[in-house]
């Protein structure tokens, strides 16, 4: 006796000129799922928290939120990334205006945000930017600099950089 097959056909995809099944509405319907979540996690992020985070930012030090501190936080990754502290080195000229603008709208400020209201300093904020505390980095924090004030001096694989 031949063993039962079991065959489970779906419908055709009238856009793939019969090629495969009609998969395309089961992955809109979970593309818009995702884009549903992705932005709810955004909103909150950039600040759909409500006026006690408000408050609550309102009253903290600048910290990676400031020009300055900004900067240096990309440096530090520029350093252990690519190996230099001209982190704008690391995209065309032309773009940079546009880089600039999505990193902060999309990475660095919704971090910054985030550990600010968690009430961290600047070597906090870093790391919440990071997702890491590099070996470089670990010596701030042995050293109890946690505001990253400068001068700084790390190494990378052997390499020193400062930042006066």
């Amino acid at each position: 006796m031949k063993p039962a097959r079991l065959l489970l056909l779906a419908s055709e995809d009238p856009g793939a000129g019969g090629a495969g099944p009609d998969l395309s509405s089961a992955y809109r319907s979970q593309a818009a799922e995702d884009a549903k979540g992705a932005e709810g996690a955004k909103a909150w992020a950039e600040g759909a928290g409500g006026a006690a985070d408000t408050d609550v930012l309102a009253g903290a030090p600048p910290g990676l939120a400031a020009p300055a501190e900004k900067d240096l936080a990309q440096q530090l990754v520029a350093s252990a990334e690519n190996s230099t502290l001209d982190w704008r080195s690391a995209y065309a000229y032309i773009f940079r205006k546009a880089q600039d603008t999505a990193r902060d709208r999309v990475y660095f400020d919704p971090a910054v945000r985030l550990a600010k209201l968690d009430g961290l300093g600047p070597l906090g904020q870093f790391v919440y930017d990071t997702s890491r505390v590099d070996t470089a980095q670990r010596r701030f924090l042995d050293e109890g600099n946690l505001d990253l004030r400068t001068p700084l001096e790390w190494q990378v694989y052997g390499e020193t950089y400062k930042v006066p």
